[in-house]
């Protein structure tokens, strides 16, 4: 499998003055995409919307949408922010999708 990302989202941006706390702040602000993680993503291909939480192995139930963190879409996805364009590669078949939106639990 292959990703590629663009994004277009600011808080990309490198911040060369930024301190460990604001990293901290920055990768915990509840807009990346992790474990337990409930993410709506859009499918340009396919034009078509989809809601999935990211979830351990034994967790996994395809019919209320949680998958398992090591499964490919998982992957691809782990790490990214709202409004980043993911590009996934599986198959030989390229998707493009928008990650539209991220909600993550309250720690």
């Amino acid at each position: 499998m292959k990703t590629e990302t663009r994004n277009e989202n600011p808080k990309h941006r490198q911040n060369s003055n930024a301190s460990p706390a604001d990293l901290t702040t920055e990768f915990t602000n509840g807009e990346t995409v992790r474990l337990h993680s409930d993410v709506e993503i859009y499918d340009t291909r396919a034009q078509r919307s989809q809601k999935i939480r990211i979830v351990m192995p034994d967790s996994v139930d395809l019919k209320k949408g949680c998958i398992s963190v090591f499964s490919p879409l998982s992957t691809a996805l782990l790490g990214h922010y709202e409004g980043d364009l993911v590009t996934m590669v599986t198959n030989g078949i390229s998707r493009e999708l928008k990650v539209i939106g991220v909600v993550n639990p309250k720690t």
